[in-house]
């Protein structure tokens, strides 16, 4: 499991930054779109960010009982 936290915290970068691309989008007929798919992507940034915590919560309670 060693590094799954980080690729984890790299997967949530991206999706921050996916995130970050799309509100620079300026154009009437795509606004309810942009609107999902920036909730979409912001829950998705918050669930990685979360599973990278438990991941390295859970990387050294393993190192601890190795």
């Amino acid at each position: 499991m060693a590094g799954d936290a980080e690729t984890i915290r790299e997967a949530a970068d991206s999706v921050a930054d996916a995130r970050s691309t799309l509100q620079d989008v300026d154009s009437e007929d795509v606004d309810e779109v942009l609107a999902k798919t920036d909730d979409v992507l912001a829950n998705m940034t918050e669930t990685l960010r979360e599973l990278a915590v438990n991941v390295e919560v859970d990387e050294e309670v393993t190192d601890e009982h190795d």
